[in-house]
């Protein structure tokens, strides 16, 4: 069963907009949660003052991140199917990559109906799969000492 939120006030800080194939988002910190989010703007119902955030927003690391999802045909078709859509998605060597920022990968993986993860079972109606997912450390980040 899903739950809903019902209509609530927040306080928001918006950072960018987003399209995810379907709709408008705009990512925006959220003072009542403490953290980034994406909310619809049709779902958006009015905006009631502008004013200062009531305190310090962070950094959005997660949506400086990006992340390169590695795609394949899908393993179970035969030869001459995966060849076909391999030159459809200019594939090298039976794969290709799309890049994405972080907070939008599960859009991604919607709009083009991938597994959720690297190796889940898939199924006939995917005619491409995730085969692993690369990230990339947002820009002006250092690589944590090993």
């Amino acid at each position: 069963m899903t739950h809903f939120d019902e209509p609530t006030l927040r306080t928001i800080y918006p950072a960018s907009f987003a399209h995810d194939g379907f709709r408008w988002h705009i990512r925006a910190f959220c003072f009542k949660a403490h953290i980034f989010k994406d909310f619809v703007l049709g779902r958006i119902a009015s905006v009631l003052d502008a004013h200062s955030p009531p305190s310090p927003v962070p950094a959005d690391i997660e949506w400086e991140t990006y992340v390169d999802v590695v795609i394949g045909p899908n393993p179970h078709y035969p030869q001459n199917k995966r060849r076909a859509i391999e030159h459809d998605y200019q594939m090298v060597n039976g794969e290709t990559k799309i890049r994405a920022r972080k907070p939008q990968l599960y859009y991604l993986n919607k709009r083009l109906n991938l597994n959720v993860n690297p190796g889940d079972p898939v199924d006939e109606s995917q005619q491409i799969v995730m085969l692993r997912i690369e990230e990339h450390l947002p820009a002006g980040s250092t690589q944590p000492d090993a």
